[in-house]
């Protein structure tokens, strides 16, 4: 499994919200250390320049920094 490092989380499930292309939306996978205020499972709202994307067993993941994160449901 991916260990992720202090403050970041990774998503799957991801897809643009309402058309917009700018603002994504994801479902929290992993969260990282030391990250309050979500938890798997959660839905969360993000900017698309500020992801980095990784391949793991041949899934797609988005990787981002907590404090990158708009909103979540």
């Amino acid at each position: 499994m991916i260990a992720l490092l202090n403050s970041y989380i990774a998503l799957d499930g991801i897809g643009s919200f309402s058309g917009n292309e700018k603002v994504m939306k994801g479902t929290v996978r992993l969260v990282g250390a030391g990250v309050e205020g979500i938890s798997v499972g959660d839905v969360v709202f993000y900017r698309r320049a500020d992801t980095m994307e990784v391949m793991y067993n041949n899934k797609e993941y988005v990787v981002i920094q907590s404090d990158k994160v708009i909103g979540k449901t």
